[in-house]
């Protein structure tokens, strides 16, 4: 609540999708078994939802995803696809 300025029910609300996201993810996402990839996403989705910090490198996969309502959530997985291509 702090870290992102929001209010108790607005901060619930990006915990919840947070844990939505990593279950889709750890259900969905191919390069999820890789150890590597998985902990920086993890670190990065709390740090995301935490902060609200738009300069990491999965701030885009994670706009979409907290976008999902408008979105198909095939949208959210490829958006994260794209990161996890992009990290080396």
């Amino acid at each position: 609540m702090v870290l992102a300025g929001q209010d108790k029910d607005a901060a619930r609300h990006a915990v919840t999708d947070m844990v939505n996201l990593v279950s889709m993810l750890a259900d969905q996402a191919g390069w999820w078994s890789r150890t590597e990839l998985r902990q920086r996403a993890v670190n990065q989705i709390l740090w995301f939802t935490a902060t609200g910090d738009q300069s990491i490198s999965s701030s885009r996969a994670q706009r979409t995803w907290t976008q999902r309502a408008d979105l198909q959530q095939d949208a959210a997985l490829q958006a994260w696809e794209a990161w996890a291509a992009e990290q080396h």
